[in-house]
């Protein structure tokens, strides 16, 4: 390691270099001694730190490295919301991932919030923004545990909170659940209705609800088992499509009432009869 004198034209230059761990040669030309000294001890520094990092591996560009962590995904609704923000990344998706700083990330959540200039100004919803500022903080948490960059420039930014869709005051009271499983009964939507009477005798989300089949049903001893949710297909569109559960901590085994024992037997005989 060392700071070299060059003069060329008349003009004096300061060359400061040094070697990395692999042995290869990185330099930088400096107009003052003091100021390739100064960088080349930041150098050392880091070195001696096991901190060093090679200039040159955090000239990705973000659309880049994002295909990359799209494939960390672990679960198809994840892989799809990644899709999503992936052709939205705004004037950062062609900047090298060193290179994006904490403005660039705000202007980024601001088009997202107010009007995004590359989709004719459509903005997202409150929850969507905080939804995708996770996911992009996410992605340069992987730079920094990858060693491309230093510092995640998104953890320095005031992400948006996620708003309360739902409030107590929202909630229907179960006078009107009872009218909606009623209504649908009477107007010839009787699997609606059987869904709506399992997801409140057993607290299980629609997904899971739709996602249940009778080889994951006991009535014998009144048990659920939580095996499988649906899902959209990819655009949006929805289908029946079974698809994994988001968390493993989601699969589990439900009891449920006699009451909802006798209206699971009753749609089970009714689906009969129609196949026959």
């Amino acid at each position: 390691m060392a700071v070299q004198k060059r003069v060329r034209n008349g003009k004096t230059r300061w060359v400061a270099r040094y070697r990395d761990p692999a042995g290869k040669e990185h330099s930088k030309t400096f107009d003052l001694h003091r100021e390739a000294k100064a960088w080349l001890n930041d150098r050392e520094r880091e070195l001696r730190a096991g901190d060093w990092i090679n200039p040159t591996d955090g000239q990705i560009p973000l659309t880049e490295y994002w295909k990359t962590y799209k494939t960390t995904a672990q679960s198809p609704g994840t892989r799809e919301v990644r899709k999503t923000i992936h052709a939205n990344l705004g004037d950062m998706a062609d900047m090298p991932i060193d290179s994006i700083r904490p403005a660039h990330v705000r202007t980024w959540l601001g088009h997202l919030t107010n009007g995004r200039p590359w989709l004719e100004n459509k903005a997202l919803s409150q929850n969507t923004v905080s939804s995708w500022a996770a996911q992009l903080s996410g992605c340069f948490t992987m730079a920094v545990e990858d060693g491309l960059i230093r510092n995640n420039p998104v953890s320095k930014v005031k992400k948006p909170p996620r708003k309360v869709v739902v409030t107590v005051a929202d909630l229907p009271t179960l006078d009107d659940v009872r009218a909606a499983i009623k209504l649908a009964d009477k107007t010839g939507r009787e699997t609606l209705a059987t869904m709506m009477i399992l997801a409140l005798g057993t607290g299980m989300r629609a997904g899971e609800v739709g996602g249940l089949t009778r080889a994951n049903i006991d009535m014998g001893n009144k048990l659920l088992h939580v095996v499988q949710q649906t899902r959209p297909r990819s655009g949006g569109v929805m289908a029946p499509h079974f698809a994994p559960l988001k968390t493993e901590s989601s699969r589990r085994t439900i009891p449920f009432s006699a009451t909802v024992a006798r209206r699971m037997a009753a749609h089970l005989l009714g689906s009969v009869a129609k196949i026959r």
